[in-house]
């Protein structure tokens, strides 16, 4: 298998295997009939690997969420994108994959962090209402995550996200990744 045919999980999630994925899946059987995945992460590993049934597992009930939300809406996916372009049109998020309205001067004055500043505002108000839910909603912790600081997944002691906005951008990279989940 070569680095073109991989594919990246959408989630960018700290220790992704995808840059060692030609060493892991060279050590796989060929046939593989049930792949258990104890820690599945972004799922990078998962995606990559040609098995009859899939066991996914991870302590992190948002993590496993966030997973069984893309999977069900994988077959799905105008009305996940359709989802997906409401919120970030709701909040005011950055949006590069469709147009880019970070304001020139903004780009300007802060030539490395302007993601950041622009999206600071929005990214406050959707954690604000994702922790003063339920939250159930995969969808609005997925973009949090997109959104986040280094995109992690983090929750103080009282149960609340508490990872800052990060200098990101819901990009090109980030709805290949989407598609090809």
């Amino acid at each position: 298998m070569n680095k073109k045919e991989l594919i990246r999980s959408p989630l960018f999630y700290v220790g992704d295997k995808y840059k060692i994925l030609n060493q892991i899946l060279n050590i796989f059987p060929k046939n593989i009939n049930s792949f258990y995945e104890p820690f599945i992460g972004g799922g990078s590993v998962f995606l990559n690997v040609d098995a009859k049934n899939y066991f996914l597992n991870d302590i992190d009930n948002y993590l496993v969420n966030i997973h069984k939300y893309l999977i069900k809406n994988s077959n799905n996916k105008d009305i996940f994108f359709k989802n997906l372009k409401e919120i970030i049109f709701k909040y005011g998020f950055s949006r590069s994959f469709l147009e880019d309205i970070v304001p020139k001067e903004i780009k300007k004055k802060y030539l490395k962090t302007y993601y950041a500043k622009f999206n600071k505002d929005a990214y406050k108000k959707l954690k604000e209402d994702f922790n003063n839910s339920d939250k159930k909603s995969a969808l609005h912790l997925y973009l949090l995550i997109i959104y986040g600081f280094n995109r992690m997944l983090r929750f103080n002691s009282e149960g609340k996200f508490n990872l800052p906005v990060g200098n990101v951008d819901l990009n090109k990279n980030v709805i290949n990744s989407l598609n090809k989940y």
